[in-house]
């Protein structure tokens, strides 16, 4: 993937801007997102792991679109197309159906 991100930064940003020094305020977003979501998500996931068994929690990875859907709707960074809310809603299926399948097994 790095030299495809490379080849695509070179011709969007231009050789100057393809890997300039970060600003301050970049710097804080990136600690930020190397040390304390990925740490916080890392210790969530294993703990989720443990206390529902590996196929329930390979569902929740359904739920990390949608999420992220919802949270750049709210932040006005991306609208509710029909479309997403149609992928949103296959989603939502697609989890019900893992669940009742689950629950079948156990019976």
């Amino acid at each position: 993937a790095v030299p495809m991100l490379l080849a695509i930064g070179l011709v969007a940003d231009g050789p100057q801007d393809l890997l300039r020094t970060p600003t301050t305020g970049e710097l804080l977003g990136l600690a930020w997102l190397a040390v304390a979501v990925t740490a916080v998500a890392f210790v969530l996931w294993y703990s989720a792991v443990r206390a529902l068994g590996v196929e329930l929690t390979g569902l929740l990875s359904g739920v990390l679109p949608v999420s992220a859907l919802v949270v750049a709707a709210v932040l006005g960074r991306a609208d509710l197309t029909a479309g997403r809310l149609a992928g949103a809603t296959l989603v939502g299926v697609g989890i019900a159906a893992g669940l009742l399948a689950r629950r079948k097994a156990a019976r």
